[in-house]
């Protein structure tokens, strides 16, 4: 997957379908997210409670969370790839092992958009 590719074509999507992704705030793209990942917990309770889930439901809410992270990282101005890649070394660097994802750019703190004058 073009981690790239797929991040404009899902911007693109939401400005055509729905609205700008500037039109809601980090908050509202959160809860969009939160709702998003309830729902996928509520296939995994009924499955662990011994219910038959068709799997084809939870692969998609995977993907409506998979999308919506990356609509939120959009608006906060920040790649989620480098900053799950980042945060993977980082917990490697806790546990002193050398798995590591070596391919990171340095990733700043200042490539964060400003909302309502504060950096968030």
């Amino acid at each position: 997957m073009d981690t790239q590719h797929f991040s404009e074509v899902n911007k693109k999507r939401c400005d055509e379908c729905y609205h700008k992704i500037e039109d809601w705030s980090p908050t509202d793209w959160a809860c969009a997210l939160a709702g998003e990942v309830g729902e996928l917990c509520n296939f995994l309770k009924k499955m662990r409670r011994g219910k038959n889930v068709d799997i084809k439901k939870i692969r998609h809410e995977i993907g409506d969370v998979f999308t919506y992270l990356d609509l939120l990282s959009q608006r906060l101005g920040v790649d989620m790839f480098e900053c799950a890649i980042e945060k993977f070394n980082i917990v490697s660097d806790k546990f002193e092992t050398n798995i590591k994802y070596e391919d990171v750019p340095e990733y700043k703190i200042t490539s964060l958009k400003k909302y309502r004058g504060k950096i968030i």
